[in-house]
């Protein structure tokens, strides 16, 4: 269940040129993707601030600046023009990127977003630009806002084990650690895990082990997990205000069915160490109980529990 402690949009007809929009995203083994006049894939980037497309793509004839041709959710075009950070891509590549970044000529043009995830209405994330008033998605038309500083989506953000009702969590030899310290976290659209500070991602595999009973990790494929999910342990990401406020604008608590999935192969906890220089994010199994608004003209951004 998905809670927090404090958060039908019209779609217009566009021509080139509108600053308001709304997608509907595709999601593909590689990520969320935006659909274009094209036919290879355009996954929407949170983490690049560089949007990276084909040489092929149409330029304006008057001042020769490549456009982006997007499709709304209603069939229509936004000709959105590539003036910032745009890197070109081979005719080989696979795929390309659209920058949402703050800097971006996404954040330029339209100067605000909001990502809405599936709901009984929507069966696809959605992402809605320009003129979005956030409060008419968010459950009561609340939303907790935290700096967003840079050119990057990122929020500061402690992470922590809570245990099952009428549960604590176990004694572990390895580590008693049951929140990290505070961290810059970001998102990622094109992978289903958070990725958590290791430190807790050890604790929490500890008390997978704990609550199963067995030694390793190994012995964990032979189980029914279905017996002992409800005693495992929920993630809480509490949001600040900014790295230096002790003000916390949102609690994201997802319970364990809530990030384990149980697939054909058996199950899988939706959750990855940051090793590596891997940045802590939100992935899309956890961007699928929030709504983010991305405010790039204060340089801030918003979540909230959708409607």
């Amino acid at each position: 269940m998905f809670r927090t402690v404090i958060t039908a949009f019209k779609i217009f007809e566009l021509v080139s040129g509108s600053s308001e929009a709304v997608f509907n995203l595709i999601g593909t083994s590689r990520g969320l993707t935006i659909p274009t006049h094209m036919s290879r894939e355009l996954l929407i980037d949170p983490r690049s601030r560089s949007t990276r497309v084909y040489s092929s793509y149409p330029t304006n004839p008057r001042d020769g600046v490549r456009l982006l041709n997007v499709v709304t959710a209603d069939g229509a075009f936004v000709s959105l023009p590539l003036t910032q950070q745009c890197e070109p891509l081979r005719e080989s590549d696979v795929r390309a990127y659209m920058s949402i970044t703050p800097g971006s000529s996404f954040s330029a043009y339209f100067g605000n977003a909001m990502l809405l995830p599936p709901s009984g209405d929507h069966s696809t994330f959605r992402l809605m630009a320009g003129s979005v008033d956030p409060g008419a998605h968010c459950d009561g038309g609340t939303i907790g806002y935290a700096n967003m500083p840079g050119d990057a989506i990122s929020f500061n953000v402690q992470a922590s084990l809570v245990a099952a009702t009428g549960r604590t969590l176990e004694d572990s030899e390895a580590t008693t650690q049951t929140q990290s310290q505070r961290t810059q976290f970001g998102i990622r659209t094109d992978i289903e895990s958070s990725i958590i500070p290791f430190e807790l991602y050890t604790r929490f595999v500890d008390e997978l082990l704990a609550v199963a009973g067995v030694p390793d990790q190994d012995a964990l494929t032979d189980l029914d997990w279905s017996t002992f999910i409800d005693r495992l342990p929920s993630i809480q990401y509490t949001v600040y205000r900014s790295d230096d406020s002790s003000e916390v604008v949102a609690r994201i608590l997802l319970e364990p069915r809530e990030f384990i999935e149980f697939l054909p192969m058996g199950p899988k906890a939706r959750l990855l160490p940051s090793v590596h220089g891997n940045q802590c994010s939100l992935g899309l199994n956890a961007l699928k109980y929030i709504g983010l608004f991305l405010d790039y003209h204060n340089s801030r951004i918003g979540f909230c529990e959708p409607l």
